[in-house]
């Protein structure tokens, strides 16, 4: 809801000014339908989301026109040889390379998913069975992270500690 995304805004302004949507290049790699951003301008953003009709949505609804809106699948995607990384990802848009490789300073400001696979043994309609099956599951696991390897919010922690040079602040 808009209440949560303002005060949430309100923290970070609070933390990195007022003027951190202008200095710092801020990527939402769960952008879904932009909902952490759509209300605000940024002089640098990048909106990453799973599915193209989130895209669409987005793009339809005139949501941050400014920001560059690809698809990405954030716990499959770009991983080379059972590596973490930047360097070899030919999903990723240049700029955003660029500032993850040139250490500029960002804000991954998200909202990852929630869930785990552990279904209780459910046969019900909806069962989140198999939904941690990832490659950045497949890393974790490798380096003994334990049950944490079937979250999904850790998932995605474990990739942006991975890829972070020392810039990236997470929101």
């Amino acid at each position: 809801p808009t209440i949560w995304v303002d005060e949430a805004h309100k923290m970070i302004s609070e933390v990195f000014g007022e003027n951190w949507k202008e200095e710092y290049v801020v990527w939402d790699p769960a952008s879904g339908t932009l909902n952490l951003t759509r209300d605000y301008k940024f002089k640098e953003l990048y909106c990453s989301t799973i599915e193209e009709s989130d895209l669409m949505t987005a793009d339809q609804m005139k949501y941050n026109p400014e920001a560059v809106k690809f698809q990405y699948d954030f716990l499959n995607d770009g991983i080379v040889d059972g590596r973490i990384g930047i360097e070899g990802d030919v999903k990723l848009p240049q700029g955003l390379k660029d500032a993850l490789l040139h250490g500029k300073k960002m804000i991954v400001l998200m909202n990852p998913p929630y869930g785990t696979a552990v279904d209780g043994h459910s046969k019900k309609e909806g069962s989140k069975a198999g939904i941690a099956s990832t490659v950045v599951n497949s890393l974790m696991k490798e380096s003994n992270w334990g049950s944490a390897s079937q979250q999904l919010y850790a998932q995605f922690l474990y990739r942006l500690f991975e890829i972070n040079k020392g810039n990236i602040t997470i929101c």
